[in-house]
């Protein structure tokens, strides 16, 4: 059987440093999908709940962004 090895960190803090929270839904997203040993065959959706402008009622308000493959 094979020594189950540790996933390498490849968060970039540079890259993150200049992304809104959609931008960072997308990066983290495909981060996590570039690793095929944590992967779902077939893709999957990834989620977060982040705080956007709602453009109708002009205020801030929590809203869930989800990413869809």
């Amino acid at each position: 059987m094979k020594r189950l090895r540790y996933l390498q960190d490849a968060w970039d803090t540079r890259v993150a440093a200049d992304l809104d929270e959609p931008e960072l839904l997308r990066y983290r997203s495909n981060l996590l999908g570039s690793d095929l040993r944590i992967t779902n065959f077939g893709g999957g959706n990834t989620s977060s709940k982040v705080k956007q402008k709602d453009s109708l009622a002009d205020e801030s308000t929590e809203m869930t962004e989800v990413l869809v493959r």
